[in-house]
């Protein structure tokens, strides 16, 4: 078992199971980050497993700036990480810009 993540673009009109459009494994930087913005948002805090948020285009801009300012810690000292990020960042805003709704759910 390990930490994945998945973010979607959803219409409103999804059935069961929405595809995905971006995926990380065991990213626990961003896990961390996305956790503490669903406390601020006003969510719960993520103590189990299958949590989600909700990104708006100014927690977009968030996100990038802390990816570009090195604020994502990345436990495994993996380098494509900041470029794959930053590459969600880009597909996430796309998706808002057509009128969807960018979600990620971590589950582990």
């Amino acid at each position: 078992m390990g930490l994945d993540m998945y973010a979607y673009a959803l219409t409103g009109n999804e059935t069961k199971n929405p595809p995905e459009f971006h995926y990380w494994r065991k990213h626990h930087g961003l896990c961390t980050w996305l956790a503490a913005l669903c406390v601020e948002k006003g969510g719960e805090a993520w103590n189990e497993p299958a949590q989600s948020v909700e990104l708006d285009s100014a927690d977009l801009d968030r996100l990038e700036r802390a990816i570009l300012n090195d604020e994502i810690p990345d436990t495994f000292g993996e380098t494509f990480r900041r470029d794959d990020d930053l590459k969600f960042v880009r597909k996430a805003q796309a998706a808002l810009s057509h009128g969807k709704t960018v979600e990620v759910v971590a589950s582990w």
